[in-house]
């Protein structure tokens, strides 16, 4: 059975001769009564801030599992963002090797082929080198054997054939300079 601070007030009790005094049992029951009302307006306060809490702690834990869904995506597309940023990376080193394997195999036949030209080149250059050379010495002598006829045979024209011979042996002798 409830009780409520009205029962408690509106409470009768039987009166013997030997019972309590009336005013005292009343004063109690008053109290009582007091004391009660007090307990029932702060159960039903405690009652509404529990539910009030109850309200507060649904929030929280929604706004808690929010959080954690957040945070799975959250890791899920940081994962994701460096998986790919990897893959990109990969990607991107394997086109530079490839496109700088393509460059040296571009590359390669053309430095052979300016080798070739190179060799071709200083062999031009060694050949009119020497025709140079040749050509020079023929009209050195040339040169020679016209002021020998112009002077008569003498002694100088000759030695000085001599040693132009010997210079001309020697030139081609030695290795072309550049």
């Amino acid at each position: 059975m409830k009780l409520t601070p009205l029962d408690i007030r509106s409470k009768q009790f039987k009166r013997t001769m030997r019972g309590y005094i009336g005013a005292d049992v009343d004063d109690f029951l008053e109290q009582l009564a007091e004391e009660f009302e007090r307990l029932f307006a702060e159960n039903i306060a405690l009652d509404e801030r529990c539910e009030a809490m109850a309200e507060q702690l649904e929030r929280y834990g929604q706004l808690e599992q929010t959080l954690q869904n957040t945070l799975v995506v959250a890791k899920h597309s940081a994962e994701e963002l460096t998986d790919t940023a990897q893959k990109e990376a990969e990607l991107v080193r394997s086109e530079a090797t490839l496109t700088a394997r393509r460059a040296i195999a571009d590359a390669y036949p053309a430095q052979q082929a300016l080798t070739k030209e190179i060799a071709v080149l200083r062999g031009v250059e060694e050949d009119l080198r020497f025709r140079f050379r040749s050509l020079l010495e023929r009209y050195a002598r040339q040169l020679d054997e016209a002021e020998t006829r112009t002077t008569g045979g003498g002694g100088v024209a000759a030695a000085s054939d001599t040693s132009e011979e010997a210079r001309a042996s020697q030139d081609t002798s030695r290795p072309s300079m550049p």
